[in-house]
């Protein structure tokens, strides 16, 4: 007999990032150099999932995997 649970993976992306950019804090470089955009990286940490499927922001629509696509 074989028992498939859902994968518990999906919810923390976010979370993760947002803990990482905690951690860098506003003053880091990278944060210096990504300015409003890096508060996007909490939505952009799902392109690893989003294969062969629009990805979507509010001023964007590409594929996530565009780079594999059109290199």
């Amino acid at each position: 007999m074989v028992v498939v649970f859902p994968a518990a993976v999906w919810g923390p992306h976010p979370r993760i990032t947002e803990a990482a950019l905690d951690v860098l804090g506003t003053n880091h470089p990278l944060a210096r150099a990504l300015g409003p955009q890096l508060l996007r990286l909490t939505n952009t940490c799902w392109m690893a999932d989003f294969k062969r499927l629009p990805f979507r922001e509010p001023d964007q629509d590409f594929y996530a995997d565009d780079y594999l696509l059109f290199p």
